[in-house]
């Protein structure tokens, strides 16, 4: 199947002698995960023989989204990226390595340097690529937020070190004491909500997503955002959700997030905005799903960052074939799309109801998961998710109508081209494979 695929990817780019070179080095990386997975006992954290590297059944799965999203990425700038695509091929693939290592590693100090280290990348990929003069302040922000929120990591990688006496490994925090392993419990997570982001450090993704190129935003979504929610996933195991309980209020804000982050969803003019403050919703619903302190509420976030690692990406690539057409992101631009391009609104609907949350994609059972713990926390959350709930579906609906059905003069060429549809059908094989075939990876 994944040779396949390859010949797929060949016939696709190959034309291209300047990405020869990285679809090959490509193919050599999926290979070595294959391979480095097998080598995984997948008993535990410390099953791999690649010390300082180790493979279990959470990190696996997020090395495999990051691959398959840096190619889509890859894909995706095909048609708007005219001037060094070499190196615009090589930032993404250097993304990938970083990625690979942050999931992969043991070693809490090399955490924190791949942790900073990937903010290298889209910096560069937002500076050089980005459209508008605002993706300055946009830079700003993002340096802003992911230097002073790792702060904090590095207070406690120190802690560790001073604690522990030469071991940096992320799993040396169980025999410090209550009061240590407090607060390098609140250290932490102050640095994962920053990148997750959880509602109210969010400021920095909808001005980074607006400014990036499609690629970039494709791999802000689906995999920028997810080294936050793997720190948090890991910290939840680490400290057995006993401690975590002490963190509760966040359990407050992130059902306040994820409805105000939907609210907010209803003043956007921008295409762009408008996903990533869905993106904001659907972050901080999976961090109360960690802190609900029950196993299927763990479970319903850990597949939901799944799910969104794929189905975000996905929306800006539809989003931004839409503005390809018509010009603009601007919602007043839009409208009466529905008459020339009717594919282009099967897939945008598609996405829509993936990332709305209906059955049967993994999206789905994320929320419902989600939905159910937080009950089994306290009744008087109902209000909050009922409100959430309803109100996505309407948000949804409303964007949908108002860009294909609404009455407008907008004259599009509705055919897409064979990387449009590559691209949005491998996304979709994907996510239907996750929802239904996920013991198949």
């Amino acid at each position: 199947m994944y040779i396949l695929f390859y010949c797929m990817i060949s016939w696709l780019v190959l034309n291209k002698k300047s990405v020869k070179l990285w679809v090959y080095f490509y193919g050599f990386i999926v290979g070595f995960l294959f391979l480095f997975k097998g080598f995984s006992t997948k008993i535990g954290a410390n099953s791999s023989q690649f010390h300082p590297f180790f493979v279990d059944g959470l990190n696996y799965f997020f090395v495999l989204i990051s691959i398959w999203v840096i190619l889509l990425s890859m894909l995706s700038g095909l048609s708007h990226v005219m001037f060094k695509y070499y190196l615009y091929d090589f930032l993404f693939l250097v993304m990938l390595v970083i990625l690979t290592f942050f999931f992969f590693l043991n070693n809490f100090f090399l955490f924190f340097i791949v942790f900073e280290a990937s903010m290298i990348p889209i910096f560069l990929v937002i500076g050089i690529w980005g459209a508008q003069p605002h993706r300055i302040v946009a830079n700003y922000y993002f340096i802003m937020y992911t230097m002073i929120g790792g702060l904090p990591l590095l207070v406690g990688v120190l802690i560790n070190v001073r604690m522990s006496g030469d071991t940096y490994s992320i799993w040396g925090f169980n025999h410090l004491g209550m009061e240590i392993k407090s607060l390098l419990l609140m250290m932490l997570f102050l640095a994962f909500i920053c990148k997750l982001p959880l509602y109210g450090f969010h400021l920095w993704l909808p001005k980074a997503h607006v400014e990036a190129p499609v690629g970039g935003s494709m791999v802000l979504a689906g995999l920028l955002l997810k080294m936050g929610g793997y720190g948090l996933l890991r910290l939840v195991l680490m400290f057995k959700m006993k401690l975590v309980v002490s963190l509760m209020f966040l359990v407050g804000i992130g059902l306040w997030g994820g409805l105000a982050s939907v609210l907010i969803c209803l003043r956007q003019v921008d295409l762009k905005s408008f996903i990533a403050y869905s993106s904001v919703s659907h972050m901080s619903l999976s961090l109360v799903g960690f802190l609900s302190g029950v196993l299927f509420g763990f479970k319903g976030g850990y597949i939901m960052f799944l799910a969104h690692g794929l189905v975000s990406p996905g929306m800006f690539f539809i989003g931004n074939t839409v503005y390809e057409r018509v010009g603009t992101r601007v919602m007043s631009g839009l409208g009466g799309m529905l008459m020339d391009s009717k594919f282009l609104a099967f897939w945008f609907f598609l996405f829509l109801i993936m990332n709305l949350g209906m059955p049967p994609f993994a999206n789905f059972f994320g929320e419902l998961s989600i939905y159910f713990a937080v009950l089994n926390l306290s009744f008087f959350c109902f209000p909050f998710m009922f409100l959430t709930m309803v109100m996505t579906g309407v948000v949804m609906l409303k964007f949908f109508g108002k860009i294909f059905r609404s009455q407008g003069l907008v004259l599009v060429n509705g055919m897409l081209t064979s990387r449009e549809s590559f691209v949005m059908l491998m996304s979709l094989w994907f996510v239907l494979m996750m929802s239904f075939c996920l013991f198949f990876f």
